[in-house]
């Protein structure tokens, strides 16, 4: 997916800052940290965006992230208390690469230490 392959060629830039985990089952995940940012494809938007209310996602938002799988995982996991915040960097389906990664990489750029 566009998600997987921004998140690889962002991965070494960031080491160190954040850690890159590969996961369909979040739920199944335990986190060392507990702010989440997640990397997903999103439908219905034009550009790379920060996506920072969990709420935001699902139906009538205008917005669907693998249908609504991760933004669902991420409301669970904050609700049994296993993180405390989540973000998600939604990737518009069928965007260019290069402009996925630019975009993703100033977010992230913005976000972390």
């Amino acid at each position: 997916s566009i998600a997987v392959t921004v998140a690889k060629r962002l991965e070494g830039e960031f080491a160190g800052r954040a850690e890159f985990v590969y996961a369909n089952d979040l739920a199944a995940k335990e986190f060392a940290e507990r702010e989440i940012i997640a990397i997903d494809a999103a439908q219905g938007i034009k550009k790379v965006e920060m996506l920072n209310n969990l709420d935001g996602i699902g139906a009538g938002a205008g917005l669907s992230t693998h249908g609504f799988d991760i933004g669902f995982q991420l409301k669970l996991l904050k609700k049994a208390g296993k993180i405390s915040s989540a973000r998600i960097i939604a990737v518009p389906l069928g965007y260019g690469i290069e402009n996925a990664v630019a975009e993703a990489r100033e977010l992230l750029r913005s976000i972390l230490p």
